[in-house]
């Protein structure tokens, strides 16, 4: 088992350029005042990104990440993460990501960038 699988990742694939993934709402994911721990969240954005980045045929490994929290996810039976390509170039791809709650408000967003390495 790996890590991703401790959260049963389900996948929905919009287009070539976007996918969601969701996970249930597990009390294990609460942090101490009682909001969707960032790890998770951050677990789930890395895990959307990396698999749209990764979609395209090529080995594309994680250069960066910036993650900004905006809110809390308290409640919600899932959690959500939209990943979206925003630039896919011959060596970096850049892939933007929101977070979110039932509710759609945004609790966070990422920009994650992707090296490139070679064709699978």
């Amino acid at each position: 088992m790996s890590f991703s699988d401790y959260f049963d990742m389900e996948k929905e694939i919009i287009d070539e350029n976007c996918l969601i993934l969701r996970i249930p709402f597990k009390e294990d994911y609460l942090n101490k005042i009682g909001a969707i721990h960032g790890g998770v969240i951050m677990t789930l954005a890395d895990n959307a990104s990396g698999d749209l980045a990764n979609s395209f045929g090529m080995v594309a490994p994680t250069l960066s990440m910036t993650t900004h929290f905006l809110r809390p996810i308290i409640k919600s039976k899932y959690i959500y993460a939209k990943a979206e390509i925003l630039k896919k170039g011959k060596r970096i791809i850049t892939v933007d990501c929101t977070v979110y709650g039932d509710d759609e408000k945004i609790a966070a967003t990422t920009r994650t960038e992707f090296a490139v390495t070679k064709k699978k």
